[in-house]
Order: structure tokens, then C-alpha cells, then sequence
């Protein structure tokens, strides 16, 4: 579990967006400044399906 600790940016994905699978219909991609329970910082990636207000996180810098 991760906790966000601010929004760095966020765009609306396309079908030629990396790591969305070609799924980029109907999804935002979102880069935030994380922290997890450890308290250790990283970067990740996450999208939100617009369609199904489903979350997934995409890739994670840490």
C-alpha cells in the first residue's frame, strides 16, 4: 500500500500511450509522488478507467 503524496501531472491516454496496453479509451494516466508504509518515497504511474472508475498501478520507481 502506498500513500500519495502529490499529483506530479496528469493526461488523458491514448491508444499509443505506454503501459496502457492499448487501452487507452476512457483512461486518464496520473504520475504521483508516493510513500509507502516503510516510509520510503518513489514515482508511480497509475490509471484511472473512466468507464469503470477502475485504478491500476502502472509502474512504480522507488
Amino acid at each position: 500500500m502506498y500513500r500519495v503524496r502529490r499529483v506530479i501531472g496528469s493526461w488523458k491516454a491514448g491508444p499509443d500511450t505506454p503501459g496502457t496496453d492499448g487501452q487507452g479509451t476512457g483512461s486518464r494516466l496520473i504520475r504521483v509522488a508516493t510513500e509507502s508504509e516503510q516510509g520510503e518515497h518513489g514515482i508511480a504511474d497509475i490509471t484511472c478507467d473512466t468507464a469503470t472508475d477502475r485504478w491500476t498501478m502502472r509502474r512504480l520507481w522507488g
